[in-house]
């Protein structure tokens, strides 16, 4: 992530730690890399 955002990588980090499915945000950054899947709002309220 710091190539896009450096403030990014502690939340991948996490993420890949807890093995996480994936990351629910709405930041425009997180798409650009591909260690995890990225959920947005709206993908979660169709799964709801």
């Amino acid at each position: 992530m710091e190539p896009v955002d450096a403030d990014d990588t502690s939340f991948l980090a996490v993420g890949l730690a807890l093995h996480q499915d994936g990351i629910w945000t709405e930041n425009q950054h997180f798409p650009r890399q591909d260690l995890m899947k990225v959920f947005h709002t709206s993908d979660l309220i169709q799964l709801i």
